[in-house]
């Protein structure tokens, strides 16, 4: 079902929903339970909106912006669309405009906090909204949005290496080794998921943050989980970095001493091994066997990682053509999958790279 049919469908069963309630005397039951709503989605909307308001207030580029049904996306206009991610209802979306480091260390921490901070804002004027009219409905306002503002900048880690804004907040307030790991990731990170962008980070700006990373490594490579991670996902992003540039030999220097270690985020490591594989073939090295099924469950990555693996195994048993459609298919996959390591652009470019790959074989 598309997203104007789910529309149109949850717009008929509110109608639905009010007409029954003005017949049966449900009216006041039923505002107060749908303001309640309004009221606890606000804290959402108004914790994005604070990042959006800090963001444009740096100079950040502004990307998009979810609204319930309805994603306002800046693509050389602003124009609206019907949202059809059903997972997410509130999201904002900006550019940072990387400088020095301590300059944009700090700009972005701002950035960070703006979204509990709006959270915040709303908590103290319920508050007081609440001793002046005594209307309960001002309290379910002031809990929602401490709540939000209190989750989102608890500093935990969420999923891979998705940080709460707390966290990210903390790794830059420490402005360690650490911070500048992460610094450099999020720029690389930014440009992969905005992938139109990618030309703001220039090829010496990625040799610098190559050999800082080296240099980390020589100094104190196990210095917490967090660095260690966060080492291998820059390692892993420089890698996919290169493959795109058609640096395939840098890129297999990067990951192979990543290829035999633990990782916690799977996902993560079933990605890197196929990167690192492609760029293997590529640059005229052997690649003795691949498993065609290395990832399993319900993963929603797992059928993308699949068929580029499963793919190069075709290659491997001289299938080109069955090689190429596989990847073709990858690709339908993408536009169609919700959930990416990279934004749309940078992953279809990735495969682009190993069906060029595949082709340069069939000749």
């Amino acid at each position: 079902m598309n997203s104007h049919r789910k529309f149109y469908l949850l717009m008929s069963v509110l109608s639905i929903i009010l007409v029954a309630s003005m017949i049966f005397d449900w009216w006041s039951y039923l505002l107060i339970l749908l303001s309640t709503f309004l009221i606890m989605y606000s804290a959402l909307l108004i914790h994005e909106i604070g990042h959006m308001i800090a963001g444009l207030f740096l100079k950040y580029e502004f990307q998009y912006l979810i609204i319930g049904p309805l994603i306002i996306i800046n693509n050389e206009k602003i124009t609206i669309h019907f949202n059809g991610n059903k997972s997410i209802w509130g999201q904002c979306a900006m550019f940072p405009t990387f400088k020095d480091y301590e300059t944009s260390r700090k700009e972005y921490m701002y950035y960070l906090a703006a979204g509990s901070g709006s959270n915040a804002v709303i908590f103290l004027f319920s508050v007081i909204m609440y001793f002046i009219t005594g209307h309960l409905l001002w309290i379910v306002l002031a809990i929602s949005h401490l709540f939000m503002g209190g989750v989102a900048f608890i500093p935990v880690k969420a999923e891979g290496v998705y940080y709460t804004d707390g966290l990210s907040f903390l790794i830059l307030l420490k402005n360690n080794d650490t911070s500048k790991l992460y610094f450099n990731l999020l720029q690389i990170s930014y440009a992969l998921t905005f992938f139109e962008q990618i030309n703001r980070i220039s090829p010496h700006k990625i040799e610098e943050i190559e050999k800082e990373t080296f240099e980390q490594i020589d100094r104190h490579w196990l210095q917490n989980e967090i660095h260690q991670e966060l080492f291998i996902y820059l390692l892993y992003e420089l890698g996919v970095w290169n493959f795109i540039a058609e640096k395939y030999q840098k890129c297999v220097d990067l990951l192979e001493p990543l290829t035999n270690k633990e990782m916690s985020n799977r996902l993560l490591k079933q990605e890197l091994i196929t990167i690192y594989l492609y760029a293997k073939q590529a640059s005229g090295q052997k690649v003795e066997f691949v498993h065609t099924n290395i990832m399993s469950g319900n993963s929603a990555f797992s059928s993308i990682t699949n068929l580029k693996m499963s793919a190069l195994a075709e290659l491997l048993n001289h299938n080109l053509n069955r090689s190429l459609k596989t990847l073709d298919l990858a690709i339908r996959e993408i536009k169609h999958n919700k959930y990416k390591m990279h934004g749309e652009a940078a992953e279809i470019a990735v495969i682009n790279k190993m069906k060029k790959i595949v082709e340069h074989c069939q000749t």
